[in-house]
């Protein structure tokens, strides 16, 4: 049977987005045309992420841009190239508004909808005025829309007057199977980590993110920085990297906790699940986040 076929637009490869379109990519014939070579703020090994995927991937990066706001030229030249049946853009960007007009202009045939990342907080505290003009422009003519929670789709039906077969609830799915069958490595790799940072018979309290401001880093050490110094078997593994890295190593010079935090730098794909597997409990002090 044949199936149908998607493109997608998107911003850049991500490794959390990898299981979402590869399931996809089993349910249809999909193409995924990446604006950028990595997402902003991250340096994800792409070479090592593209090898997991099952989906075709391409890229289009030439184009203005503004304030992270991007057009590409290309894409509808893509258009033609695949003849998908359906096409998806992402949130209400210049991406979108230019499928919109692609549509509205008979140039293209195709179902088109947009990917919302929103959460139910930034659903109903938009960020600017931009934004609130865009999406209420875009659902008027978006034929669908892929959301993150059933609570965001009962939003868009309420607030926008649409069906409920107009919105697509699907989560970031991740496929633990991925991990199951690589538990061997991942043990030697965790029993590694326990052998080079002393972890043996230690309870470890783990970290990963950007060490930024909105992850509260600094502040989560200045309220536990007492109790990591009484509990001698306590360790607090920090793994990630960012614009806080030389305040995280200024508190842990005036704390006095050079041996009791571990910073490890950025890790990714089996040797960043190696420290989860080390690691007796996860901590996430953050100050926002949206999902």
């Amino acid at each position: 049977m044949k199936k149908n076929k998607i493109l997608i637009f998107h911003p850049a490869l991500a490794p959390y987005r990898i299981d979402q379109f590869n399931a996809l990519n089993e349910m249809f014939d999909i193409e995924v045309v990446f604006l950028f070579e990595n997402l902003w703020g991250f340096k994800y090994d792409q070479d090592r992420l593209r090898s997991q995927c099952t989906f075709k991937v391409s890229y289009l990066l030439k184009g203005p841009q503004y304030k992270g706001r991007v057009f590409r030229f290309g894409m509808y030249r893509k258009i033609k190239e695949m003849n998908p049946d359906i096409i998806l853009g992402y949130e209400y960007s210049f991406t979108t508004q230019y499928l919109i007009v692609l549509k509205q202009l008979g140039l293209i045939s195709q179902k088109i909808g947009s990917a919302v990342d929103d959460s139910i907080d930034i659903c109903q505290n938009i960020q600017s005025g931009i934004r609130f003009q865009a999406r209420r422009q875009s659902v008027k003519h978006l034929e669908f829309l892929v959301v993150m929670s059933k609570e965001v789709s009962t939003y868009y039906q309420n607030e926008f007057n649409l069906r409920e077969n107009q919105i697509i609830v699907s989560p970031i799915l991740q496929n633990p199977e991925k991990l199951r069958g690589n538990a061997t490595n991942l043990e030697f790799i965790a029993q590694k980590y326990v052998k080079e940072y002393n972890l043996k018979g230690k309870k470890v309290l783990l970290f990963v993110g950007r060490l930024i401001p909105e992850k509260a880093i600094p502040l989560f050490l200045n309220n536990i920085h007492s109790l990591l110094i009484e509990e001698e078997n306590l360790i607090f593994i920090i793994v990630g990297d960012g614009s806080e890295m030389k305040l995280l190593q200024t508190i842990i010079e005036q704390k006095g906790l050079h041996d009791k935090i571990i910073l490890t730098g950025k890790y990714e794909n089996e040797e960043l699940h190696g420290w989860y597997l080390s690691a007796s409990g996860f901590i996430l002090p953050s100050l926002f986040e949206p999902f």
